[in-house]
């Protein structure tokens, strides 16, 4: 069995102004208090897919939310508010999913 694996960063070009990118686009950091979206560099089409996200620093406000979603989600609200994206976030005491404003798996 094959197993092809893809390496991706954080792609500048999807990147919300207030997002900087840094150690070569695998490093995010945004010091507004409003939701902003940063897309990876890779897209997928099918298959089962997994990544490790490291938090170095929450300072609890927003939410962190890492998750799947296409090219034209909105990038001013959080992760999973709109129809074009799923996401999972965390807050201070545990974490949950979202897509379509819709929250599940609490």
């Amino acid at each position: 069995v094959l197993l092809t694996v893809a390496w991706f960063t954080f792609d500048p070009t999807s990147a919300h102004r207030d997002i900087t990118l840094s150690n070569e686009n695998q490093t995010a950091t945004c010091s507004s208090y409003d939701d902003r979206v940063v897309l990876g560099t890779a897209a997928f089409s099918k298959g089962t897919h997994y990544w490790e996200v490291r938090i170095d620093r929450y300072d609890n406000h927003p939410d962190p939310a890492f998750g799947v979603a296409r090219i034209n989600t909105m990038k001013e609200m959080m992760l999973g508010k709109d129809d074009k994206a799923w996401a999972m976030y965390v807050d201070n005491n545990r974490s949950w999913f979202m897509h379509n404003n819709s929250h599940t798996n609490r």
